[in-house]
């Protein structure tokens, strides 16, 4: 990551992508005095009118697709975009890469919708932007490539196993703090890829791990260590000698 990653055909074009609509967006927005944002954000479950007023059902898939509000958060997301897509496409091919991405889009947004309409957790401003993508694409990287050195912040040298994992740890402390809809898509996104990396991107896989893991640990009683022993040419005299297996 010290010489930077090597820009794909697909980076390059999700970035084009991204740049238009955010410009097609702002000058909707700020330049003709269209509101953009209050189709596409996803807002909180009240609104001016009551319950669920500005709240429209694809909200949770348009607000993914577009970024934050002001230019600052747009380059910050076009920058984590640019330096950890290409390493996940080369670690998981394109088809894993979107697989693994859907994933953490969709376990964010199945456990964050409810706990948004039964007030657990708040929304003080419509979300946007691809904060949920991005922490999928760091763990992607981390989890794959541990020992590999980055630099934070362009300066401090760590490994990414470390960011992956602090990562986590730093969406859970802001869900803790905030309750928001923000911080909760951050760190329930944050475990969907976790899953479907240690799952393989394969559900069938994770049970069968999940069983592994619980068969290893389950106590071994008497009942369980019941075995036979065949013992066949052996003497009368090496059977008084007792088992060989002693």
């Amino acid at each position: 990551m010290r010489m930077g990653p090597k820009l794909t055909r697909l980076t390059r074009n999700l970035l084009i992508a991204l740049v238009a609509l955010y410009m097609i967006q702002l000058v909707l927005e700020n330049w003709l005095g269209l509101p953009v944002l209050a189709y596409v954000a996803w807002w909180g479950p009240s609104g001016s009118s009551g319950l669920g007023a500005m709240f429209k059902p694809w909200q949770p898939l348009s607000a993914f697709l577009i970024n934050g509000p002001t230019p600052v958060a747009a380059l910050v997301d076009w920058l984590v975009l640019f330096f950890f897509f290409p390493p996940a496409e080369e670690i998981l091919g394109k088809k894993g890469t979107f697989s693994v991405l859907a994933t953490s889009w969709f376990v964010a947004v199945l456990v964050s919708l409810p706990l948004l309409f039964l007030h657990v957790i708040s929304a003080p401003a419509p979300y946007l932007g691809l904060n949920c993508f991005l922490t999928a694409l760091v763990v992607v990287f981390g989890l794959s490539r541990p020992h590999a050195r980055i630099l934070l912040f362009f300066v401090i040298p760590i490994k990414a196993g470390w960011v992956a994992w602090g990562t986590g740890f730093i969406a859970v402390l802001y869900f803790l703090y905030e309750r928001s809809l923000g911080s909760s898509i951050a760190f329930f996104g944050w475990c969907g890829a976790v899953v479907w990396m240690y799952a393989d991107g394969s559900p069938g896989r994770l049970l069968r791990k999940l069983r592994m893991r619980w068969m290893m640990r389950r106590p071994q009683g008497r009942g369980d260590q019941r075995f036979d022993v065949i013992q066949g040419g052996r003497s009368s005299q090496d059977e008084d000698e007792g088992p060989w297996y002693h």
